[in-house]
């Protein structure tokens, strides 16, 4: 629905998913997505771009802790999940493309996740030199929130596609 309506970047996130059916999911969903003219990014470990040709990677926090270096070419996208302004500079200086700010509100996929809220996520994107979005429990309708906050956008799973 989303790239009926013109998504022009999907991630592609399926952390229950064994590698190989990462895959082989990743593969359909990379190629539905060329097809209606989107980028795709995958969720997790960098070494999956080795064998699907998607356009970068977004790495969860765990994996960005690990990193001292930027484990994708310059050609292709790095984004990170971000939680403290450690997480932001640890990004910023892998050079990541972008990141997401997350949990700004309460969201299913980490149920037991204090919420930031909009004034923590604000001090985040003031001192970010790379764009933010707002990630956990986002809505179309706080597209404007985030904005007003220094933020890019938003991102999500759940509240994205409902209705």
């Amino acid at each position: 629905v989303r790239l009926a309506r013109g998504a022009q970047l999907v991630l592609f996130r399926a952390p229950s998913l064994s590698p190989e059916a990462y895959a082989a999911e990743a593969a359909t969903v990379v190629a539905q997505c060329r097809e209606a003219g989107a980028r795709v990014m995958l969720h997790g470990h960098p070494a999956y771009l080795q064998q699907i040709p998607a356009d970068g990677v977004h790495l969860p926090s765990r994996e960005l802790r690990t990193l001292t270096t930027r484990p994708v070419p310059g050609n292709l996208w790095l984004a990170a999940s971000v939680h403290d302004a450690e997480e932001l500079a640890l990004a910023e200086r892998l050079g990541a493309d972008f990141v997401t700010v997350s949990p700004v509100a309460a969201t299913a996929s980490h149920p037991g996740a204090p919420p930031l809220g909009w004034a923590a996520f604000a001090a985040l994107t003031q001192a970010a030199k790379v764009p933010v979005y707002a990630l956990g429990g986002q809505r179309d309708c706080d597209v404007d929130t985030s904005i007003r906050a220094g933020g890019q956008g938003i991102a999500g799973i759940r509240g994205l596609f409902a209705g």
